[in-house]
């Protein structure tokens, strides 16, 4: 249903899939134990949903057990089927990054950004070019994260991005400086 939406709306659905995706697939920060088990109700729901089912194993190849060419076998089902959603892009760049394949993470992220200008994408989208050492770039897009994550609120900021790109960005002045 998203793929029949535009504007607002679709970046809301968009926003809601992957954040019920990831409430079911991630692991917990703190303690490292997945969120929730799926309920026989859930499955079914799972099994009849192509998209659903396709972007519920690439997340939990991505995050619950890693196994990045699993991960990257769903997020191409989904692409064959002609879904594209910024959350999908942003979940293709977490799966190369964790292989440390930074150019495809680059690439992920920034089609990521032209579906859906998001704080969270542009920071790991610094953090890729940090790790290519193109420090110019990864400056510029830590500073389009600080734009809308100005300040470290958990209720508005859970991942703690603004910190942090704050310390990213220090990071990278020092690295300019130097060059």
């Amino acid at each position: 249903q998203i793929e029949t939406l535009d504007g607002l709306d679709k970046e809301i659905a968009d926003a809601e899939l992957y954040i019920i995706v990831q409430h079911y697939t991630a692991k917990d920060v703190v303690d490292m134990s997945v969120f929730h088990e799926l309920s026989k109700e859930e499955e079914d729901l799972l099994q009849s949903n192509e998209v659903l089912y396709n972007y519920y194993y690439a997340s939990y190849y991505c995050y619950t057990e890693p196994d990045a060419n699993l991960a990257l076998t769903y997020i191409q089902k989904l692409k064959e089927a002609g879904y594209k959603t910024s959350n999908m892009f942003y979940l293709e760049g977490n799966i190369y990054m964790e292989e440390e394949d930074f150019a495809n993470a680059v690439i992920a992220y920034k089609k990521s950004l032209e579906l859906m200008e998001s704080p969270t994408v542009w920071y790991a989208l610094a953090n890729a070019y940090d790790a290519l050492g193109n420090y110019d770039y990864a400056y510029q897009a830590s500073l389009k994260a600080g734009e809308n994550y100005t300040t470290s609120d958990h209720d508005k900021d859970k991942y703690g991005v603004a910190l942090h790109n704050k310390i990213l960005l220090e990071g990278l002045q020092k690295k300019l400086r130097e060059e």
